[in-house]
């Protein structure tokens, strides 16, 4: 139960990044 919740966890946090990256690339223009 605790690897999945785990992993669940990990996924989640790399997609929450992703996006907040995303966003900021998005609104500071290289």
């Amino acid at each position: 139960l605790m690897p999945s919740y785990n992993g669940i966890l990990t996924l989640s946090g790399i997609r929450t990044l992703t996006q907040i990256a995303l966003e900021l690339s998005v609104a500071v223009p290289h």
